[in-house]
């Protein structure tokens, strides 16, 4: 189809980092679409959410983060595309005056393929 294109993902992922205070494990979701908006040009809508714990925290610290993102292609020709990607990301912790914050991510790029 051209407008709809979904699929999902589910993750797992466990840091051992030193400090015990930064050791998590954490489970999260995500949904996206691709449509294609024309032979060149594609749009990619995603969503994810993520929850954090952090077991070995001093604080007892808990963290969900929520994180949309926007992807267009424009392919240049077979080999050459071009990306550009926009991204929010919203984490709410917990311990909010430390941990919790609001980030939006702008990206752009050139791509090759053999």
């Amino acid at each position: 189809s051209r407008f709809l294109n979904p699929g999902g993902s589910i993750s797992y992922e466990s840091s051992r980092v030193s400090g015990s205070d930064y050791k998590y494990n954490s489970i999260g979701a995500g949904a996206y679409n691709s449509i294609k908006l024309s032979s060149k040009n594609s749009l990619t809508l995603s969503l994810d959410y993520l929850s954090s714990k952090y077991p070995s925290s001093s604080v007892g610290r808990s963290d969900t983060n929520l994180i949309a993102r926007t992807s267009f292609v424009h392919s240049f020709s077979t080999r050459w595309s071009l990306l550009t990607d926009l991204t929010y990301t919203k984490n709410n912790s917990n311990i909010p005056e430390s941990y919790s914050y609001n980030r939006a991510q702008i990206g752009a790029g050139i791509g090759w393929s053999l």
